[in-house]
């Protein structure tokens, strides 16, 4: 698949097909609309301990599904069974979770849950032979479909849908080999989202175990010291406190009526809802900065639940209290304090205090130690980790790429906007075997 995958590669258009209006918006005239209690066995198998065999069973909660991926299941014993856990699934199965139907807890059920217990907060679905399981999921997760959840919702005091509410839900059904393609089509694009996901894990794992060693230098032939709050380091490095080898500044927040959003002034950062993996995004401007931070100045949060927290400035800004502005000093790179300051990120969130929120001082921050490498080291540890994060940004912009193709595939295919006409579509076993 490319990165620049249009619609065009998955589907032949195909205008001719005439469409209708009917209670969940126009579908092809030869589509049909249904209730899910019409075309799907809900909650068909219970389950209860006295017909247990075994003394363990595995157990799916809520928390387990999302976005039509099961994601484990937890070894429970008999007699610690949750009163939730009531519903016995097996593959092929639809899990629609019925609690905040906003966290779109739903899932399908593969060889590697089948036979497993859910919680009471699902509706499982199971098709006949003429509703193929693999498009119904993607039905589910349509933006119809929760708009008719959020319906039944609305104006309950708790945030759930009730099991014949959910039996009220309709959908639409088109032919069973438009079906197949439908879920063909999408299938692949979650496919390819479930490995770039799987792909940027390995590659945030790979960079903390990276770092650790870097930052212990145990990459070097050389001979290592115990530091309080650094650990290991090598001998020859210089362990200092921050203020020495840097110019800390504390941000200021302006009067609000200097802020604007049409790029009077400089780039406006708060705090660090504003960051992104490695740079922050704005959508403010200050037109009368107090305290400003340079590019390549490392950006701190100082304030809040993630104080400790970095970015890095990629453009002159003007920081608020929420911010700390720190610029590297001669003796250091700046991509090099940046990484070593994401490493220290834990412990300046353990030296935080206050009594509302957490917060670190000018001063705790002037005596944060670090560890300050030769000029060479310290630039083979920052190109080093910035390749790796460079990669790791590139993935996730792919992954946002994927997203927003699902997205309009979704809006086109389920609604029979655009059908498939391109009867060359591989259908894999996987979809196939399920009707």
């Amino acid at each position: 698949m490319s990165e620049d995958a249009t619609l065009d590669e998955f589907v032949d258009v195909e205008y001719s097909v005439d469409r209708v209006e009917t209670p969940i918006g126009k579908i092809p005239e030869n589509w049909g609309v249904e209730r899910l209690n019409d075309v799907a066995d809900i909650n068909p198998d219970s389950f209860t301990e006295d017909d247990w065999s075994s003394e363990t069973f595995e157990y799916i909660s809520l928390s387990e599904a999302s976005s039509g991926r099961l994601l484990e299941s937890k070894t429970t014993a008999l007699d610690e069974a949750p009163s939730r856990a009531q519903r016995r699934v097996q593959k092929g199965d639809i899990l629609v979770g019925t609690v905040r139907p906003k966290q779109e807890s739903h899932g399908f059920v593969t060889d590697k849950h089948d036979g497993n217990i859910c919680s009471s907060g699902f509706g499982v679905l199971r098709t006949g032979g003429n509703l193929n399981p693999l498009f119904l999921i993607q039905e589910i997760l349509s933006h119809r479909f929760f708009s008719q959840m959020d319906a039944y919702v609305a104006g309950s005091g708790y945030p759930a849908v009730k099991i014949g509410d959910l039996k009220k839900h309709r959908i639409s059904i088109p032919t069973l080999e438009e079906q197949r393609k439908i879920a063909t089509i999408l299938h692949n694009i979650d496919q390819a989202i479930q490995k770039t996901e799987e792909v940027i894990e390995q590659t945030k794992c790979v960079e903390q175990g990276l770092s650790q060693r870097l930052f212990s230098g145990y990459h070097l032939d050389c001979e290592h010291e115990e530091s309080s709050t650094l650990g290991e380091t090598p001998i020859h490095w210089d362990d200092r406190p921050m203020g020495e080898a840097c110019e800390i500044t504390m941000g200021s927040s302006p009067k609000s009526e200097y802020y604007n959003e049409h790029g009077q002034g400089l780039p406006f950062f708060q705090a660090n809802n504003e960051f992104g993996l490695r740079s922050p995004t704005h959508n403010r401007w200050c037109s009368d900065p107090i305290k400003i931070a340079e590019a390549n100045d490392v950006l701190m949060t100082v304030r809040g639940t993630y104080v400790g927290q970095v970015n890095i400035a990629d453009r002159e800004c003007c920081i608020g209290r929420g911010l700390a502005g720190i610029s590297a000093g001669d003796s250091l790179l700046p991509e090099y304090l940046y990484h070593h300051l994401r490493r220290r990120e834990r412990y300046v969130k353990s030296i935080a205090i206050g009594s509302t929120f957490d917060s670190v001082t000018s001063s705790e921050l002037y005596n944060l130690m670090i560890s300050v490498p030769p000029l060479e080291e310290q630039r083979g540890i920052s190109n080093t980790l910035k390749n790796i994060q460079n990669y790791e940004i590139h993935s996730n912009k792919y992954l946002e790429r994927l997203q927003r193709l699902k997205k309009a595939l979704m809006q086109d295919l389920l609604s029979g906007k655009v059908q498939t006409a391109d009867t060359s579509i591989a259908i894999p076993d996987e979809i196939q075997r399920y009707g």
